[in-house]
């Protein structure tokens, strides 16, 4: 009886076994494709799909962009915008914007993809820098003649610089603020075409798009306060142009409408920040700062007395009063 028992234990344990390679060797041959449906892909993978049907030339111009469109919402994660550099992916997608024969719709997704990833991380910053990303940025920037890339180009720059002292002196020693100093000087003028983003929705219409964006970030750095923002004032001159833009445009306001009140209200706030900017630096700023204060409260003023006179801007003469009440008080605290 023993005996029986052992040999049936033994069969069972053979039975058993046999069982279970045959188990392991059905699972093995699970073909992965019904893994990637059962479980999804990894970000990482669908990364260089997205990528790789942007580069495939041969796919239709919608395939493209709307592979570019999941690659910018995958990289809102912070983690994935990280793959980017190990993925060897920033290169096919700054060549987009070096070359100024892809379709203007792939140009302003790749600055878009740019914008998106490095904003509020710094690696990401770093790892864009460190490829050479700003040396095509740059170029692209003076380059650019679309409305709707340039401001998505803004838009990257402004992402790369926050909170990066190394990207803001790379920009400088690039040229940047020279472009962004030549932007300031063109003619306002709205983009024709629907947002690239929303093809069947009516154009935007607004003419001051690029001139409030470059003010925007302009003024996001002089609340800084940093050292460097005296030396970008005096070489590129941004409060005057800004103020003379103000000047020269201020008697559109009742034709154009919104546009011009929103580029007028974001062109006091930045004269705010300079005029902080200035009067942090108080009696113990040098005679130079001192001058150049005193012509940017000239300049400043009539701006601000100009926009004072805005029909429907209740906003943007507010921001003037307390402009204003900032620049009495530069005037009170530094001796002629």
């Amino acid at each position: 009886m023993a005996e029986a028992t052992q040999a049936s234990l033994l069969q069972w344990s053979v039975m058993h076994s046999q069982n279970t390679q045959h188990q392991q060797q059905k699972q093995q041959q699970i073909d992965s494709k019904w893994v990637d449906v059962i479980l999804g892909k990894k970000d990482a993978v669908k990364m260089k799909e997205s990528v790789a049907i942007v580069e495939d030339v041969s796919r239709t111009l919608e395939d493209r962009v709307a592979a570019f469109d999941e690659l910018e919402m995958l990289i809102e994660s912070g983690d994935n915008a990280r793959d980017l550099r190990p993925l060897d992916l920033w290169t096919p997608v700054l060549s987009l914007l070096a070359s100024g024969a892809a379709h203007p719709r792939l140009r302003f997704y790749a600055a878009w993809v740019v914008g998106t990833a490095v904003q509020n991380d710094e690696k990401v910053q770093n790892d864009f820098l460190d490829i050479g990303g700003l040396e095509v940025l740059i170029p692209a920037l003076a380059s650019e003649s679309d409305i709707q890339v340039l401001a998505k180009l803004i838009y990257a720059l402004s992402s790369l610089i926050r909170n990066n002292p190394r990207a803001l002196s790379a920009i400088s020693s690039n040229n940047g603020f020279a472009s962004l100093r030549a932007l300031l000087s063109t003619q306002p003028t709205a983009s024709p075409l629907a947002p690239y983003d929303e093809p069947d929705s009516p154009p935007i219409n607004d003419p001051y798009v690029i001139h409030k964006r470059v003010i925007a970030l302009l003024t996001s750095i002089f609340n800084d306060r940093t050292p460097e923002s005296f030396e970008l004032l005096e070489v590129h001159g941004f409060a005057r142009v800004v103020c003379e833009l103000v000047e020269a445009e201020v008697g559109k306001v009742p034709a154009v409408g919104i546009g011009m009140v929103d580029f007028i209200e974001k062109a006091m706030q930045f004269v705010g920040s300079v005029a902080r900017l200035y009067a942090s630096a108080g009696k113990g700023g040098d005679g130079n700062v001192r001058k150049a204060g005193r012509e940017f409260i000239v300049d400043a003023e009539k701006a601000v007395a100009v926009s004072r006179r805005c029909e429907g801007c209740e906003n943007v003469v507010g921001s003037a009063e307390r402009v204003l009440m900032i620049l009495k008080g530069i005037a009170s605290s530094w001796p002629l």
